[in-house]
C-alpha cells in the first residue's frame, strides 16, 4: 500500500462535531488515515497516488449494520409474497457455489453504492466470509444457529426444537472465528448468531454467549421482527421477545438487534438500559407495508442506532432516505410533539456511518474519517442534475443521492472502485455467475415444489 492524498473536495469527517470541510482533503497512509483537514494544511509530502477530488463529497465508507448478501436470488421474487416464510425452504436448495456466488455479487452491489463495511448473517458463512474478503469489502461474519425446524412445526408458530442443529451450527460457527476472525489483516472479523428468541431455547442462548464472551467477539440476532415470532413467544414462553433475551443475559452493548418491529415501552426501556444495538432495517419491511418504529426508539432514548438492508437492495442512501420520510410521516400523523426527535440529515448520515459501525463492534476503526482509524473512504460526485445546487450538502445526500453517485472507494486504503469501475472483481464474470446461480436455485426449488411458478421460464428474456 502507498500514501494516497484525496484533495480539494468537501469533506464530511461524521466525526461528531457536524463540521462540514469545504476544499478539504483526507491523507492516507497505508491502511490508515494519517490526517483530515483544508487543503492549505495538507502535508508537504510525497504522495503516490493524489486523487481529485473537486466538486466531490468525501465521505468515511458507509456501513451496513445487517445483511444476508447471499438472497440476491430473492430480488423480484420475494416482493409476490406477503411472508417471508418461505425463503426458509429456498435456501435449503444453495450449493456451495450458489452462496459464494451470490454473495459475491451483494458485495459488489454493496461496494458500487458506497458501502465499505457489513455485518453478514447466514448458513455456510466461511463461505461468506471468503466472498467479502474476495471482494475487498470489510465484515463481520456470523453463522445463523438456530435449532427449530421452522417449516414442519406442531403448529405455524410453535416449531419442534432440534437439539441436534443448534449443536451443528454453533460448531461451524466457532470453525468461522477460528479461520476468519481477524483474517485479511483485520479486514474479516466474526461474531455469534443466534438466529432469534423464537428459534432457540435459553439454555442455547446460554451456551451461545458464553462462547461470545470466551473469545472475545460479538452478538448478532435478530429481535422482534414478525408477527410470527410474537406469536411463538406469547404461546410457549407466556413474554416478548426481549424479556425472554433479558432473561438469557444476551442483550447487551457487544449486542446488534436486527428489526426490533414490534416491541413494547417495556421491550424499548429494556434495550436502552442493556445499551444493546438496534440495526434498523426501514426499507425491508415498508415495501412490505409494516412502518419500522424509529420514532418510539428515539423517544424512548435508544441512541446506539445502525442502519442496514437486510437483503434484496443495498443503497444506503434509500435506506437513508426512507428512514427519515418514515420518522417525519409518525410525527405527523401520530405525534406531532415529537417532532424535534426527528434525525436531521446529518444525523441520518451518522446512523449510516459511525452509529453502524459501533453496532458492529467497529466504532474504534471505522465509521468516520479520523487520524488513526482505517482508511475506508468514499468519494461522492455532486455534479449531477439531481444534487445540484449544493446549498445543504448533508441534505443533498440524505434527500436525492442515490448509490450510482459513489464514484470512488477505499477500503483499507485500497482503491477497489475507481471512477465507477470495480477494480477489485471481475464485475462481468460476477453478474453472470449470479445470474446463473439464481436460475439453478429456483429451478431445483421448482422441481421439488412443482406448484410454484417456474421462475427462469418466466424471465427468458435474460438468457
Amino acid at each position: 500500500m502507498a500514501n494516497l492524498l484525496i484533495r480539494d473536495g468537501i469533506v464530511l469527517p461524521i466525526d461528531g462535531t457536524e463540521r462540514v470541510i469545504e476544499e478539504g482533503y483526507v491523507a492516507i497512509d497505508g491502511s490508515k488515515i494519517s490526517s483530515v483537514g483544508k487543503v492549505e494544511d495538507v502535508p508537504n509530502e510525497n504522495y503516490d497516488q493524489v486523487i481529485d477530488a473537486k466538486g466531490k463529497a468525501i465521505l468515511p465508507g458507509l456501513v451496513n449494520a445487517h445483511t444476508h448478501l447471499a438472497t440476491e436470488c430473492f430480488r423480484g421474487i420475494v416482493d409476490l409474497f406477503s411472508s417471508m416464510h418461505f425463503t426458509f425452504v429456498v435456501k435449503n436448495f444453495f450449493k456451495d457455489r450458489h452462496l459464494y456466488d451470490l454473495s459475491l455479487l451483494g458485495c459488489m452491489e454493496l461496494l458500487r453504492f458506497g458501502t465499505t463495511c457489513t455485518g453478514d448473517n447466514y448458513q455456510k458463512s466461511t463461505i461468506i466470509a471468503k466472498a467479502i474478503a474476495d471482494s475487498g469489502l470489510r465484515g463481520v461474519v456470523s453463522e445463523q444457529i438456530s435449532q427449530a425446524d421452522i417449516i414442519n412445526g406442531i403448529y405455524p408458530a410453535i416449531y419442534k426444537y432440534q437439539p441436534e442443529d443448534a449443536a451443528a451450527s454453533i460448531k461451524a460457527n466457532e470453525g468461522l472465528i477460528e479461520k476468519w476472525h481477524g483474517a485479511e489483516k483485520g479486514r474479516i472479523t466474526c461474531a455469534f448468531g443466534p438466529h432469534a428468541p423464537d428459534t432457540l431455547t435459553q439454555e442455547i442462548l446460554g451456551e451461545v454467549k458464553a462462547k461470545a464472551e470466551e473469545r472475545d467477539v460479538g452478538l448478532m440476532i435478530h429481535i422482534a421482527q414478525s408477527p410470527r415470532e410474537l406469536e411463538m413467544m406469547r404461546a410457549r414462553h407466556r413474554m416478548t421477545s426481549v424479556e425472554y433475551l433479558q432473561k438469557a443475559d444476551i442483550l447487551g452493548p457487544r449486542t446488534v438487534g436486527a428489526h426490533c418491529v414490534y416491541l413494547t415501552p417495556k421491550d424499548i426501556s429494556i434495550l436502552k438500559e442493556t445499551e444493546t444495538h438496534i440495526a434498523h432495517c426501514p426499507n425491508n419491511f415498508i415495501r412490505r407495508g409494516r412502518p419500522t418504529p424509529l420514532m418510539p426508539w428515539l423517544k424512548g432514548g435508544i441512541k446506539n442506532i445502525g442502519l442496514a438492508s437486510d437483503n434484496i437492495l443495498h443503497d444506503p442512501f434509500e435506506i437513508m432516505r426512507i428512514s427519515n420520510w418514515l420518522a417525519l410521516q409518525y410525527v405527523q400523523q401520530k405525534d406531532i410533539e415529537s417532532l424535534h426527535l426527528v434525525p436531521t440529515p446529518f444525523e441520518t448520515l451518522e446512523m449510516a456511518t459511525i452509529g453502524s459501525a459501533r453496532a458492529l463492534g467497529l466504532g474504534e476503526q471505522v465509521g468516520s474519517l479520523e487520524p488513526g482509524k482505517r482508511a475506508d473512504v468514499i468519494i461522492i460526485d455532486l455534479n449531477r442534475p439531481h444534487l445540484t445546487p449544493v446549498l445543504d450538502l448533508p441534505a443533498n445526500l440524505v434527500q436525492y443521492a442515490n448509490g450510482n453517485d459513489v464514484e470512488t472507494v477505499i477500503v483499507d486504503g485500497e482503491v477497489v472502485m475507481e471512477n465507477r469501475v470495480v477494480k477489485s472483481v471481475d464485475e462481468g464474470k460476477i453478474l453472470a455467475a449470479g445470474q446463473k446461480a439464481s436460475e439453478e436455485v429456483w429451478k431445483a426449488f421448482h422441481q421439488e415444489y412443482p406448484q410454484f411458478p417456474e421462475v427462469s421460464a418466466r424471465f427468458k428474456y435474460f438468457k
